[in-house]
């Protein structure tokens, strides 16, 4: 969660500018819980989308973020949010939006990606659209 903090604040962004989360979601039980937490707190108010491509992809360990930084350049040029694969039923605690079964067409002008090691260390990266913000 520290990380996600320390993204948006180096950033000068709120919680409510991020337009998708491409979460870690390894499909571990405390990891996805912890991610769950963190995310349930920090964007407690907002309508962020959330989705995990690693369902679709596997873990590809360190080559996650780069694909997932790929992936979000994706969906800010094109406005269409893949699926989370293999993710329902969603978990009863999960209270965002987790995009699943079907892509969103949404404009995103801001992507939030979480990654996470097995050795415990976090790391969160903000893409965003060259020429600003677009509506929702």
């Amino acid at each position: 969660m520290y990380s996600m903090y320390a993204a948006l604040s180096m950033a000068g962004l709120k919680p409510s500018d991020i337009d998708l989360l491409i979460a870690h979601g390894d499909g571990t039980t405390t990891g996805d819980k912890n991610e769950i937490e963190a995310v349930n707190q920090l964007f407690h108010s907002s309508t962020v989308s959330v989705v995990s491509t690693k369902g679709a992809l596997g873990n590809l360990s360190a080559a996650s973020a780069p694909l997932d930084t790929a992936v979000a350049t994706f969906v800010i040029k094109h406005g269409i949010i893949p699926p989370s694969l293999y993710s329902t039923p969603v978990d009863e605690a999960v209270r965002f939006s987790i995009v699943t079964e079907n892509p969103l067409q949404r404009q995103a002008a801001r992507v939030m990606i979480n990654c996470h090691s097995y050795e415990g260390q976090a790391a969160t990266l903000i893409i965003e659209r060259a020429n600003g913000r677009t509506d929702k």
